[in-house]
């Protein structure tokens, strides 16, 4: 993936370069940390690749109910029977629903053979029944809640704009990457000029807020870090506030 203005692509000339020594690409839609959706024009790229090299995709579609613009979310199995064939989608209502605690996800393998053996395998392996509330709580969110579910994406989209219009009026250097879901925020902290031990002590210390450091995410990550805004509105308010008083504090400024 390529930074560039804010936003994230693909290199496809290097993808093409991986796919030559690869069996399985992981294709991860919404992304995380950055929120980026891939439109149908660049999954129908992946999939030209993919049916070029013979490589199977899992995709991880776990954010896919968190598309907070106007651009649509796709299942790129959805997009061509070849990859159907070949694929694992992932999918779960935890991170919608906050209930990653029933351990409860769905995975889509239309390939009847590939089905067959990896339920072989998580037999093997001892994963073979969901516990007992995660069957009726799964029925009852997906039967029952999408309009809570669109209040949420509204309320999650309202907190994005609030730490943006936030950090462009009190700490503008702080560049927020533009995303098209999930409700986690990318963002970008070079032209503080900080490293990243700086960083944390600033937010996780001075502040007392938590939040994902660049470096776990490879090394692409550094001078970046990622915040979780899936919070009430009093609180996010809250851990501004106390990000803006940290950053005043590391620069002996006046709060």
């Amino acid at each position: 993936m390529v930074y560039e203005n804010r936003k994230y692509h693909i290199d496809f000339h290097l993808l093409e370069e991986c796919f030559k020594h690869s069996k399985v690409f992981v294709l991860i839609s919404p992304h995380n940390p950055t929120g980026t959706i891939w439109n149908k024009e660049v999954l129908i790229k992946i999939i030209n690749l993919a049916k070029k090299h013979n490589v199977f995709i899992i995709s991880d579609d776990v954010h896919a109910d968190f598309t907070l613009t106007n651009d649509s979310h796709y299942l790129i199995s959805s997009l061509d029977e070849w990859v159907a064939n070949h694929s694992m989608i992932c999918l779960s209502p935890a991170k919608t629903f906050n209930i990653p605690g029933l351990e409860i996800a769905n995975l889509i393998i239309e390939n009847k053979e590939i089905r067959e053996k990896f339920i072989k395998e998580m037999m093997a392996l001892g994963i073979h029944n969901p516990n007992y509330f995660s069957i009726p709580a799964i029925i009852s969110l997906y039967k029952y809640c999408t309009d809570w579910v669109i209040y949420l994406k509204e309320y999650i989209k309202n907190n994005k704009k609030i730490v943006k219009e936030f950090f462009n009026e009190y700490i503008p250097l702080l560049d927020i990457t533009e995303s098209d879901g999930t409700y986690l925020l990318w963002i970008n902290y070079k032209k503080l000029s900080i490293n990243e031990n700086e960083l944390a002590y600033w937010i996780n210390n001075l502040s007392r807020v938590k939040v994902s450091l660049g470096s776990e995410f490879g090394k692409e990550g550094d001078g970046f870090f990622r915040m979780n805004v899936a919070m009430p509105r009093e609180k996010l308010l809250e851990a501004l506030n106390r990000i803006k008083n940290g950053f005043c504090l590391l620069n002996n400024r006046e709060i």
